[in-house]
């Protein structure tokens, strides 16, 4: 590929093209710049390349003779015509769809404007397109042209060592890029996704899929619109209740589980159960909704933990949403930590000590329907009568009190 920049700055230009990846790939021919002084070919015995404005106002506009005349010897350099671009906030935003169709051209001519802009006669004399980097103005084209010139070159075969070092990035393939790590792996308690040294390519790649995914839809939704989403991913980007997914160790992974879809063999995810107690020795209990599996059963408050949540956290939002009672996250403690793998999940146990009044209980349509206020003893005589929904490690619970 060939790109020719005119410019009234030339050395600007070709000390940025010529260093790091862009210096290397020009050094090695896989593009050739080349950069021109519009002042070169102004017919002005001073050189002049602009002038005021017809009709008034601030600035000079640059001038038809010199940019037509550079843009002519370009051409006649060239043996061709170049497909020709003005850097103008006036034009269409620059995407990485349009950069990739730039690459595929064998030449490109690219003209800076500098002071008010460019006579409307080179626009419509020259021009093929118009080219905005962003919803601003700067001094001059320059910049943006060596923006568009870095975009275009590093997608050329021969630029970067392979196609990954590109098409995984932000905006390739209409995404954000999930989030990167480097060494050291532990900087000061900060550790990236378990996941990333697991060795498995398929859970990594999910992994990097699904925090694309989440990281668009927080920074740039609107490029979810054309982004190809599969049903699972509609789920993700949709108010699906998500889980963290954890190893058999207990320690988060990163990878996300979606509540409707299968644990699969190795994984966990986190589950907690949170028992209030009052200061008279009564536990809150619940009565779970008709609508609910187990309807009409009693139980303390639980669920399981959302994706990034910790386990403190997903005790008290429970709490939160089933019974309406906001609890003071030093007050809990958890008392009990289980691995199921029948269920596969962690079942933690919290202990709140905290007085609370049945009046200021919310129920949670759906989930709840009544609330009491009960002694342990009550809850044994539930469990065994079959009232109070299964649980192994009541006992133990009381133990620990």
């Amino acid at each position: 590929m060939r790109i020719d920049i005119l410019t009234l700055f030339p050395d600007l230009c070709d000390a940025y093209l010529n260093e790091s990846i862009i210096g290397r790939a020009r050094a090695k021919g896989v593009a050739a710049f080349h950069c021109h002084n519009i002042r070169d070919y102004s017919d002005s015995p001073q050189a002049r390349v602009d002038d005021a404005p017809f009709g008034g106002g601030t600035g000079m506009i640059m001038q038809v003779q010199p940019i037509l005349a550079a843009h002519e010897a370009v051409c006649a350099g060239a043996g061709t015509r170049g497909h020709v671009i003005y850097m103008s906030p006036q034009g269409k935003p620059l995407t990485q769809g349009r950069v990739r169709e730039l690459a595929e051209l064998e030449h490109i001519e690219i003209l800076c404007g500098h002071y008010e802009g460019v006579d409307e006669r080179v626009l419509e004399l020259m021009v093929d397109e118009e080219i905005s980097v962003g919803d601003f103005v700067v001094t001059g084209g320059e910049l943006p042209a060596l923006m568009l010139v870095d975009a275009i070159t590093r997608l050329l075969p021969g630029t970067l060592r392979n196609e990954d070092a590109y098409s995984l990035e932000s905006h390739y393939n209409g995404l954000l890029e999930h989030p990167q790590y480097t060494r050291p792996w532990d900087w000061d308690g900060h550790t990236p996704p378990e996941v990333l040294r697991s060795g498995h390519h398929a859970n990594i790649v999910r992994w990097q899929r699904d925090q694309s995914l989440l990281r668009t839809q927080d920074k740039r939704p609107d490029l979810l619109a054309h982004a190809g989403l599969s049903p699972r991913e509609r789920k993700l980007l949709t108010g699906a209740e998500l889980w963290d997914i954890y190893d058999e160790n207990c320690v988060r992974t990163g990878l996300i589980q979606l509540r409707d879809e299968k644990i699969r063999h190795g994984h966990y995810h986190l589950t907690v159960d949170a028992w209030v107690l009052r200061p008279d020795g009564r536990f809150l209990i619940t009565q779970r909704a008709p609508e609910k599996i187990a309807a009409g059963q009693w139980e303390c408050t639980g669920g399981s933990v959302l994706y990034g949540e910790d386990s403190l956290e997903g005790a008290l939002r429970e709490l939160r949403e089933e019974t309406g009672l906001v609890l003071k996250p030093e007050n809990g403690h958890c008392v009990i930590s289980q691995r199921r793998d029948e269920c596969r999940d962690f079942k933690d146990v919290w202990l709140f000590r905290q007085d609370f009044s049945l009046a200021d209980v919310v129920l949670q349509p759906g989930e709840t329907c009544d609330a009491r206020a009960v002694t342990p003893e009550e809850i044994r005589a539930m469990l065994a009568d079959g009232t109070f929904v299964n649980i192994e490690y009541f006992e133990e619970l009381m133990a620990l009190m």
